[in-house]
């Protein structure tokens, strides 16, 4: 979701390239909004909580391999 937000904003605003990327958050949004159900249907709440930090640093480490960005301490 967050890389085709990035290329999403590289675009002209309401060209078709933006749209595209654009349908795809949404799509990614809609896909992780039935995986998170899914997921606290099976384990504690308090469990998945804690394991929602390792989608931060994989995107992290996503965006120093497709956008060049620095890992800081700030980030």
């Amino acid at each position: 979701m967050g890389m085709a937000s990035k290329y999403a904003a590289q675009e002209t605003f309401l060209s078709k390239r933006f749209f595209l990327f654009y349908f795809v958050v949404m799509i990614n949004m809609l896909i992780y909004a039935i995986v998170w159900q899914q997921v606290i249907k099976k384990i504690p709440l308090t469990t998945a909580y804690a394991n929602k930090l390792i989608c931060i640093i994989w995107m992290a480490l996503l965006g120093t391999v497709f956008f060049n960005e620095v890992i800081n301490i700030k980030k």
